[in-house]
């Protein structure tokens, strides 16, 4: 009788170890059975041998690209980031070795790639981690950043993408042999995941001229002659409905001249030198405008006035 008894139990213990995802590995399950009956008129009962085993560890990795969207960059731009989110759905600790790949169909072709660990607000800021390995809980998912550079050449006419390879992968193996029932053994389901981000090179673009007007009647610049610069600035390419933001302009006043004070202007309309309630200031050594966000077509200007010495 103990002999089935213990034959059950070993056979519920395989049946646990194949699905045990909501356990976690390790977890001592015990089994001991308890019969009664009646032996010639007597009332009898007998215990099994109790038989443990413990939850074998499933290996299970998710990848998830997080944007949802080609990333819109431009030639030229650094540390433009992917987002991803790694997830261990297994039922153990699992140590991760992190990779990327270039896609070779890509119409242009990013440089120094670097992997960086989410600091807890889901949003890349410079305070995260580089990494290239990782241990994730059971059910823990994390965020990570993609970071490249954006190359400045022919290859990145507007519309063109980038697809770059992002990969996690277990460095666990899977237990060969019988199911050991005392022993936390590995099965890897999905010992390895993927997904591909997207950089795509936007079709606008933000541009700003500098010109300087000079006032002089004899056509010469010496001491006393006026000169008004104008920065012009607006969103190049197809920029209906497009934005710009965090505009900020710093115009340092150059040597050997002087800032006339009263001239600074923005789109035509005067602003007061001191920092104040407008967007604008100058201190005389330094002319500054905070535009905040620009959007569409419509071309903006900034104007200050200095005299030569």
């Amino acid at each position: 009788m103990q002999k089935i008894f213990s034959i059950i139990a070993l056979l519920s213990s395989m049946i646990v170890a194949l699905h045990a995802r909501g356990t976690l590995s390790g977890t001592a399950i015990a089994n001991e059975a308890q019969i009664a009956y009646v032996v010639s008129g007597i009332p009898s009962s007998l215990s099994s041998n109790t038989d443990t085993f413990v939850v074998d560890q499933i290996v299970d990795l998710q990848v998830a690209w997080e944007d949802n969207a080609p990333v819109k960059v431009a030639a030229g731009d650094t540390d433009r980031v992917l987002t991803f989110r790694v997830t261990n759905e297994g039922n153990g600790d699992d140590n991760l070795t992190l990779t990327y790949d270039h896609n070779t169909t890509s119409d242009f072709a990013p440089t120094h790639f670097r992997i960086f660990l989410d600091d807890g607000n889901g949003v890349y800021d410079g305070n995260e981690t580089l990494v290239t390995h990782l241990t994730l809980h059971a059910d823990q998912n994390v965020t990570l950043f993609l970071l490249g550079d954006i190359p400045d050449d022919n290859t990145t006419a507007p519309g063109h993408r980038s697809y770059e390879v992002f990969r996690a992968t277990t460095e666990s193996n899977t237990t060969t042999g019988v199911d050991r029932p005392g022993v936390v053994d590995v099965v890897v389901r999905t010992g390895s995941d993927e997904d591909t981000g997207i950089w795509e090179i936007r079709d606008y673009w933000f541009t700003a001229e500098k010109n300087a007007t000079v006032h002089s009647s004899d056509h010469a610049i010496h001491t006393g002659t006026r000169i008004t610069y104008t920065i012009t600035y607006y969103i190049g390419g197809n920029a209906a409905g497009q934005s710009i933001q965090n505009i900020v302009f710093t115009d340092v006043i150059p040597p050997n001249t002087r800032y006339i004070p009263g001239t600074l202007t923005h789109d035509g309309t005067p602003r007061t030198d001191a920092i104040d309630g407008d967007n604008a200031d100058c201190n005389g050594t330094v002319a500054r405008l905070n535009v905040g966000t620009i959007t569409g077509a419509t071309r903006h200007t900034f104007e200050f006035d200095v005299r030569v010495k």
